[in-house]
């Protein structure tokens, strides 16, 4: 499962920079690479697979749903918390963990961590994120959408009793970003871990569509804007972070080239305490994400944080710094990164 994973989103990835490559010159056709990137590997991963009912049948996960989101609905499968053999201590769940996948996969990829955290206890929640997997949508919307989208499931799904209101939230990529963003908006969130996490739409995309001038790469984030109906700069991990009333993991590999380690340096600067930002030498963008065992152990070591509710937090950095956090100096780093790799590529 895990080689399998792991060769899925290298292609995923290397597909995403070729189909870049080839984009130029501004037009709907770069806008649409920023809204609209191919998930049929991860569809194709998900047809391979037994259908969520078959799934239950074989009691690998326990009950599949499809849920209203923002307009569209989402495909959820949800993993009860399984009692210990000795029920003396059984108290019943220790909360539910939602898992959130990357970008052109779904939420196959965090399976077998829900089925780990299910055996520690906890109820687990596995959407495909809109526009991926089962879920409806045409555009994805870098956790704009999406965050209304969860929220909507989330509540339904405690609503009837399915699982606990005690939330933590786990992505990984595009899902750390929509993690943040959910995070910050739901105040049932007890915690939040962000693995690999863009700082913004804004500054990710830019890795997207390198070859664009900045007026037409401007023209193309706002065309997309326009055709998935949400503000771009309204997708941003930093003043998602910003607003967080809950503890924050974030962990990056330092030598992540598809999202640079920059982007949770930004994160991270604009969260407040309780936080915390992993750092993993001489890894790339997928390091963590399949590690299961240390996945559930930060779950664990988020769920021990004190959680103290508290209003809504004033930032540390300036609403300047917030609504436009210097992008130049995040493409600098991101730069700067780059040709340190180069280096070592070519020492």
């Amino acid at each position: 499962m895990r080689y399998g994973r792991m060769t899925l989103a290298t292609m995923s990835l290397l597909a995403a920079a070729a189909f870049a490559v080839g984009c130029g010159g501004g037009g709907d056709a770069s806008a649409r690479m920023l809204i609209e990137p191919s998930s049929s590997l991860g569809k194709l991963a998900l047809s391979l697979t037994a259908n969520g009912a078959a799934l239950a049948a074989l009691k690998q996960i326990t009950a599949k749903r499809r849920l209203m989101g923002m307009g569209i609905e989402i495909d959820v499968w949800v993993i009860k918390a399984r009692p210990p053999k000795d029920k003396t201590d059984w108290t019943g769940p220790k909360g539910t963990v939602l898992l959130l996948h990357p970008l052109m996969t779904n939420k196959l990829w965090f399976q077998p961590l829900g089925s780990l955290l299910a055996r520690r206890g906890w109820d687990v929640v596995l959407p495909d994120l809109r526009a991926h997997g089962r879920s409806g949508g045409e555009f994805i919307t870098w956790g704009v959408r999406e965050k209304h989208d969860l929220h909507m499931v989330m509540t339904a799904l405690i609503a009837d009793g399915t699982v606990s209101d005690r939330i933590y939230v786990c992505g990984a990529s595009l899902g750390g970003l929509v993690a943040l963003q959910y995070a910050a908006l739901d105040r049932r969130v007890r915690g939040v871990m962000a693995i690999a996490p863009p700082a913004s739409l804004r500054t990710i995309g830019r890795r997207m569509l390198p070859f664009e001038s900045e007026k037409d790469y401007d023209e193309a984030l706002w065309k997309a804007g326009a055709l998935a109906g949400f503000d771009p700069d309204g997708a941003s991990g930093v003043r998602a972070a910003a607003a967080l009333t809950c503890p924050l993991i974030l962990a990056h590999g330092l030598l992540d080239l598809i999202v640079p380690y920059s982007h949770s340096q930004a994160i991270y600067k604009a969260a407040h305490e309780p936080k915390k930002l992993i750092t993993l030498p001489f890894q790339g963008h997928d390091a963590g994400m399949a590690q299961e065992l240390w996945i559930a152990s930060q779950i664990a070591k988020l769920a021990e944080t004190e959680y103290v509710p508290r209003a809504r937090p004033v930032a540390k950095l300036s609403a300047h710094e917030i609504e436009n956090f210097d992008e130049k100096k995040i493409l600098e780093e991101i730069r700067r990164l780059d040709a340190i790799q180069k280096s070592l590529d070519n020492p």
